[in-house]
């Protein structure tokens, strides 16, 4: 992952979570720092080498801010006995 230190980066998710039973994204920090980022109002942290899941159940838009380019979950989407699992 590449750091911008000067500039936040926004990735937008083009997925609408609205109608699955429960979403999540899944980080990773590969890196040897830490990455800060936020989703909406909401600030996570993630140490170097560790990883987060993140519930954005019933969220309609999805947008990360970071200075960390190209932060990209992986999403899980669940709906009855349904899932989905892919890399936005």
């Amino acid at each position: 992952m590449v750091k911008s230190s000067f500039f936040n980066n926004v990735y937008r998710i083009q997925n609408s979570f609205t109608d699955f039973t429960k979403s999540e994204l899944f980080f990773v920090n590969p890196t040897s720092k830490k990455i800060n980022f936020s989703i909406g109002r909401n600030k996570f942290s993630l140490e170097n080498h560790c990883s987060i899941l993140i519930d954005v159940s019933k969220e309609e838009d999805i947008s990360i801010i970071s200075k960390c380019m190209f932060l990209r979950p992986i999403v899980f989407n669940y709906k009855g006995y349904f899932y989905d699992v892919y890399h936005a």
